[in-house]
């Protein structure tokens, strides 16, 4: 002890340095969660430990910088859960997301839907011939559910019917109510007025998107902190409103086992 030495020296230890684990958390979708300040203060609350996140543009730029090691926890959605295992990328799912439906409540799967305008002459899966579907590309609502939907009903895209891609559901959604496509698949978590719209096709329990880790830092206590303040947000905490993700439950592993058995046989 320095005391009654006539030390004046006093050690004072600089938080910031004194944090030894760093951690990449790299995302995609979902902006609005992991850019809020909230949420980056709630997780950031990990001990001895420096996260930053990173926004990615494109799927493939995320999984490269996951490819490299730059990524230590990652965002994805069931097409890119496809390419980590085509590619053997050493990620494993940890959770699934949980998203706010238009009831109100939160949860980890949703239902997809093949809509049309109740005004149009399109009211069931046959009569999508010949007419233009919308598609937003490298989703699983958007673009694999009704290309897997309509090939089972024997529709072939360029064949039986065209496409229009856009680059997100919301874009989609506004193509199908001016009328530049005929025919969306849409998500149940999200907005859509029922009596402007007939649903020709619904797929139950498709997953939402995935929280994947790198499987050598799977144990570090640090992840695993990260993976549990995820699981538990507070509610006040998360983004509010209809599609909202408002954090992370257990993985549904054979959920997404049949979808991507599903997208290798498409």
């Amino acid at each position: 002890s320095d005391q009654g030495n006539g030390s004046n020296n006093i050690t004072v230890t600089d938080p910031k340095k004194d944090k030894t684990t760093h951690v990449v958390i790299g995302f995609m979708g979902e902006k609005e969660f992991w850019t809020s300040s909230t949420i980056q203060q709630y997780i950031g609350s990990v001990r001895n430990t420096d996260i930053k996140w990173k926004f990615f543009d494109s799927a493939c730029d995320l999984l490269q910088a996951m490819q490299a090691n730059k990524v230590d926890v990652a965002y994805l959605d069931v097409p890119s859960l496809a390419m980590i295992q085509r590619y053997q990328l050493p990620f494993s799912v940890v959770a699934t997301a949980n998203k706010t439906g238009v009831d109100g409540s939160a949860t980890q799967t949703y239902t997809a839907f093949l809509v049309s305008k109740k005004a149009s002459s399109i009211n069931r899966l046959a009569s999508v011939k010949s007419h233009t579907v919308g598609i937003v590309p490298f989703s699983l609502s958007g673009d694999v559910i009704p290309l897997v939907t309509m090939q089972v009903a024997g529709l072939l895209p360029d064949k039986s019917y065209q496409t229009k891609t856009f680059s997100s559901e919301a874009s989609n959604a506004e193509a199908l109510k001016n009328g530049t496509v005929d025919v969306i698949g849409y998500a149940s978590n999200l907005p859509l007025n029922s009596k402007q719209y007939s649903q020709l096709a619904s797929v139950p329990d498709v997953p939402n998107a995935a929280l994947v880790v790198l499987k050598e830092k799977k144990d570090d206590a640090a992840i695993q902190d990260i993976v549990s303040l995820l699981e538990s947000v507070p509610k006040k905490t998360a983004p509010n409103g209809v599609g909202k993700m408002t954090g992370f439950g257990k993985p549904q592993q054979s959920r997404y086992q049949y979808w991507l058995s599903q997208m290798v046989h498409s």
